[in-house]
């Protein structure tokens, strides 16, 4: 009987289990899939989840071609993101129905897509061989499409993974082809997409003018000036924003310094560090590193190690990149030639455990990226001032002092983090606090009876700024301090210290703060505002960059708007 009744379960459990892994399909009609598509193409506007998202969907599509995309978008979002995912799970399917859409292709535009984005899967692999295969199969659908800008895309692609393999004149060839691919088919195109992809393919030629003058400096005036040449080109297009300007800036840079014209390069990578600031760019990393290694080549010791040092604050060992060994390289050869063996040792343990660490294609990456370091040069030069300093200094006295050291930064950050938390708590507390009071009430106004005034001019400022919250101004693009202080008809300076002084912030933790509470008192008086998405809602308050703002957001409230919003439901429902 006993024997009986488990048979029994283990089959019930066995159908549970088959039941589940069933693919559920479903139909949508055309305008849906090609929304669901757009979503993938839009990930790092809304964020990858949500592209997963939309993928997922795809994949649960009748439509195989559609369904075979979201699979191959799904794969590339996972390694994009560094996820651990199915790689054979993945491989099955994508094998699978590729090859039942291409038995009776219909839809050649997606093919060509489907193509394009596992091309870009294997390229973020550095398996550049497969991801050019997937590339020329890409184009072979593209061109029996007739989608003008899905051929410019796959044109793109093939030219960027021959660079990316230092067929260097053949990536040149590509380009010039798609250049003049794309003129020929200016009127057939928008104006806009028509930019884009005339802003792209001069950043490439130029690129590639820079690699070959890295690659063969017996050509280097006639390199230099081709690669200025497209450059300044792409300097001329309609519509270039901070991006663009900030890579324009950053790759003129590139072209001096490998022209070995240091200090021609620095004005041109401030430029672009300033730009990119602004919009937070990724590409800072790569910025501060290249004026390092300016600096470091003009023998500008300090100014090197203060732009290596930004460089690995930004990494943070996240990416053991050739930028990051190379920093710490760096920054060895500076420490080493200032006479400090403490420093010198610690970057240069660094850099050999990471070397130690890497893979053999990446080793052979990393130092084909520079051979201006001399290893067995600075080990005799490190040797030399450790047998200087043995007399002074002993290996346990160093161990102990940085033991020591550690413990107290660790004890620092984490006394720091409990207070930060606290701190957070204690305002997300007081917002729920006024969130569960009665909506229809008002917030108190501001009046100077919430300063203490030192003098008249003291008061009349305090009295136009309180005008300008009452306003809303700092919801405006322009709000900020030297706009704020010329409405005011005061300097910045003057401004600063009033904020300071009668806020007890600075201008920038005070424009948060106005912002964030104008944010939060939407949330708590519309919920239609509560169902709009992270970047609606931090444009109400003027920001324009949904990271941005939900690092400002969280930093402010302890939570992200999605959880704080959530909790604002649920206090309304409960309340």
């Amino acid at each position: 009987m006993h024997r009986i009744l488990y048979f029994l379960v283990l089959l019930l459990f066995g159908c549970v289990v088959c039941h589940s892994q069933q693919e559920k399909v479903r139909r949508f009609n055309l305008k849906e899939l090609n929304n669901f598509k757009e979503k993938y193409y839009q990930n790092r506007e809304i964020g990858t989840d949500s592209a997963i998202y939309y993928m997922d969907r795809l994949i649960t599509s009748d439509v195989i071609a559609y369904k075979v995309f979201g699979f191959a978008a799904k794969e590339y979002l996972h390694i994009k993101d560094k996820r651990v995912y199915d790689t054979i799970f993945f491989a099955k399917n994508l094998k699978k129905y590729l090859a039942e859409a291409e038995r009776n292709p219909t839809d050649y535009t997606t093919l060509a897509q489907v193509y394009i984005t596992m091309g870009g899967s294997y390229k973020r692999k550095e398996n550049y061989n497969l991801a050019l295969e997937y590339y020329l199969k890409a184009d072979d659908y593209a061109k029996k499409s007739g989608n003008i800008e899905v051929q410019i895309k796959t044109m793109g692609n093939i030219a960027l993974i021959k660079q990316d393999v230092h067929q260097l004149e053949q990536a040149l060839g590509q380009l010039k082809t798609m250049r003049s691919f794309l003129d020929k088919n200016k009127d057939l195109l928008s104006d806009e997409i028509y930019t884009k992809f005339s802003k792209k393919v001069l950043l490439d030629i130029g690129s590639v003018y820079s690699d070959l003058l890295k690659k063969d400096r017996s050509r280097s005036h006639h390199l230099v000036d081709s690669a200025f040449y497209y450059y300044k080109e792409c300097f001329k297009q309609p519509n270039l924003n901070i991006k663009d300007l900030g890579e324009l800036n950053f790759r003129m840079g590139i072209v001096y310094t490998r022209k070995l014209s240091y200090a021609e390069a620095i004005p041109y990578y401030e430029k672009s560090l300033e730009l990119f600031h602004d919009v937070e760019s990724s590409k800072l990393y790569e910025v501060y590193y290249n004026a390092g290694f300016n600096y470091y080549s003009l023998e500008k010791y300090e100014l090197a190690k203060l732009f290596f040092h930004k460089t690995l604050s930004l990494n943070k060992g996240n990416n053991i990149d050739f930028i990051y060994v190379h920093s710490h390289e760096y920054l060895r050869d500076i420490y080493l030639f200032q006479q400090n063996l403490d420093s010198t040792m610690y970057y240069n343990n660094l850099a050999t455990r990471f070397l130690d660490q890497a893979t053999e294609s990446k080793i052979q990456e990393i130092k084909s990226t520079n051979d201006q370091l001399k290893t067995n040069d600075t080990e005799i030069a490190i040797r030399a001032l450790q047998e200087k300093n043995s007399k002074s200094t002993s290996i346990y006295q160093v161990i102990i002092s940085l033991l020591v050291i550690l413990s107290i930064v660790v004890f620092l950050l984490v006394i720091k983090n409990s207070r930060e938390k606290k701190k957070a708590k204690n305002r997300l507390e007081q917002l729920l606090k006024v969130i569960s009071e009665n909506s229809s009430r008002e917030k108190p106004e501001i009046t100077l009876n919430n300063f203490k005034i030192k003098d008249d001019k003291h008061q009349e400022i305090i009295e136009k700024l309180i005008q300008l919250e009452q306003k809303k101004y700092f919801l405006k693009k322009e709000f900020n301090l030297y706009n704020t202080a010329k409405k005011i008809g005061t300097n910045t300076t003057y401004l600063s210290k009033i904020i300071k002084d009668y806020k007890q912030m600075n201008f920038s933790e005070y424009t948060n703060e106005l912002r964030i509470n104008h944010i939060v008192s939407v949330l708590k008086h519309d919920r239609k505002v509560r169902s709009y998405t992270t970047k609606a809602i931090g444009e109400l308050g003027g920001y324009q960059n949904a990271r941005s703002f939900t690092r400002i957001f969280k930093n402010y409230t302890g939570i992200t708007p999605y959880g704080f919003v959530e909790k604002i439901n649920s206090e309304l429902e409960n309340g």
